[in-house]
């Protein structure tokens, strides 16, 4: 028993440290919350999170088989959002 403790603690250890040398974190982390500024963009934009969901979907799907990424699709919807946000306070 004591062995497949040893053996557990290692795995769990050489597993953390991958995660943080490749980065495979921070990039989820990163594609969540790109996702989550997405869909909330194209909710209000299509009126329904279930469209805005499938949408998403549709995106990412689109980048996975293009030379197109989501990341570039999320800058220009925050920068969308943001030129809006401004021109409606001015």
């Amino acid at each position: 028993f004591a062995g497949l403790v040893l053996l557990a603690n290692g795995l769990s250890s050489g597993i953390r440290k991958l995660v943080e040398q490749t980065g495979a974190l921070q990039a989820a982390m990163e594609r969540l919350a790109q996702t989550k500024i997405l869909t909330k963009n194209f909710e209000v934009f299509l009126g329904s999170i279930q469209a805005a969901k499938t949408r998403v979907a549709e995106l990412y799907a689109f980048a996975a088989s293009s030379n197109i990424s989501v990341a570039s699709l999320y800058f220009e919807t925050n920068s969308t959002s943001l030129c809006a946000s401004s021109a409606s306070t001015a």
